[in-house]
């Protein structure tokens, strides 16, 4: 009989040569013709799915971009009839207002030109202007004019201004409407996109749950035939 160090010995060797074949795999059993006729269909059945959420996005994605281009369209619009109304004011403020400021502006330009060129004689004239004290007022004078083109500046500017203030809120308060208007389309479209998936999973729901006509029983056929049969032969 072997001994103890034989029988390990033998058990290793073995445990060794079945590490080096390679593992064995069971052969699996090929599909039946069911099993493939249903893989098949699936595969149909999901590209038929993928084609029709395709064709529903397609629509839905023209009909919402129809949707937008009607709503910038009436936004462009309104806010061209905006635009045109403030252009119209701006131009009466100009004719009216503008123009009484520009023209006070070039008096007190044209005055201060002439005592400037006064103040740079020479000569005899321009020491007799001096020395009358006339070259010492008009000075101060071209000091006041100066104050007075800053003055008309400012008092234009600020009723500018004025004017202004509505127009820039009119714009506002219609940017801030266009934006609102364009924000409830974007809820009413997400809106419908919901409501046309969930009316296309219910009717897709509604056609695998309809119910199948059921044939006719061959007893009930024999019943209706066999009375059909018996009434004939009443009177």
């Amino acid at each position: 009989l072997p001994n103890v160090a034989q029988v390990q010995a033998a058990l290793r060797a073995a445990g060794s040569r079945k590490a080096q074949e390679p593992e064995r795999t069971e052969p699996q059993a090929p599909l039946s013709a069911r099993e493939k006729f249903r893989a098949v269909g699936a595969a149909l059945a999901r590209q038929a799915t993928a084609a029709r959420e395709a064709e529903h996005r397609e629509r839905f994605e023209d009909w919402a971009a129809r949707e937008r281009q009607r709503l910038f369209s009436r936004q462009l619009e309104a806010r061209d009839v905006l635009h045109l109304a403030h252009e119209r004011i701006r131009e009466l403020w100009a004719n009216r207002e503008g123009e009484s400021f520009d023209r006070r502006r070039r008096e007190a330009s044209a005055e201060m030109r002439a005592i400037e060129e006064r103040q740079a004689q020479t000569g005899l004239k321009g020491w007799v202007y001096r020395v009358s004290g006339q070259a010492e007022a008009e000075r101060e004078e071209l000091d006041v004019l100066r104050v007075r083109k800053h003055d008309l500046t400012r008092e234009q500017n600020t009723a500018w201004a004025a004017m202004e203030a509505p127009l820039r809120a009119e714009a506002a308060a219609l940017k801030a409407r266009q934006e609102g208007e364009l924000q409830q389309l974007e809820r009413r479209l997400a809106e419908r996109w919901e409501q046309s998936w969930s009316r296309a999973w219910d009717l897709a729901n509604e056609n695998t749950r309809a119910p199948k006509p059921k044939p006719e029983r061959k007893a009930e056929q024999q019943s209706h035939g066999r009375g059909g049969r018996s009434r004939s032969r009443e009177p």
